[in-house]
C-alpha cells in the first residue's frame, strides 16, 4: 500500500495540462518508468480503448508541452501520440469506492 497526497488543481496553479493517448509496442515496465521520469508527467494509466496508455502532463507553456510530447514520441516503443490541451478542469476526483 503506498498512501500520499494528491494536489487538486485550480486558482493556485498557473500550469496548463496535456492529455496525451498513446499507442505502445507492447508493455514494459521500462518505458513506463521512463515515460514516469520526464518532469512535468503527472500522471499514466494503461486504458482499454483507443489507446494504450493515457497520461496527463503539466506546464508553464505551450512549447514546454509540446517538448514532452516530442520527448515522449521519440521512445521506440511509442507508435503513436495523440494530444490535447486542457482548457479548464470541471471536475476532478480520485476518491474510489473501496467495494468491501
Amino acid at each position: 500500500m503506498r498512501i500520499s497526497t494528491i494536489t487538486r488543481r485550480g486558482a493556485r496553479t498557473r500550469n496548463m495540462a496535456m492529455g496525451m493517448g498513446l499507442h505502445v509496442r507492447g508493455y514494459s515496465e521500462d518505458l513506463v518508468a521512463t515515460i514516469l521520469d520526464i518532469p512535468g508527467v503527472e500522471f499514466l494509466a494503461t486504458v482499454i480503448g483507443n489507446y494504450d496508455m493515457i497520461g496527463t502532463v503539466s506546464g508553464n507553456s505551450l512549447p514546454a508541452l509540446q517538448q514532452v510530447a516530442e520527448q515522449v514520441r521519440s521512445f521506440p516503443d511509442i507508435t503513436g501520440i495523440c494530444t490535447w490541451v486542457h482548457m479548464d478542469f470541471v471536475h476532478e476526483t480520485y476518491r474510489l469506492p473501496l467495494g468491501l
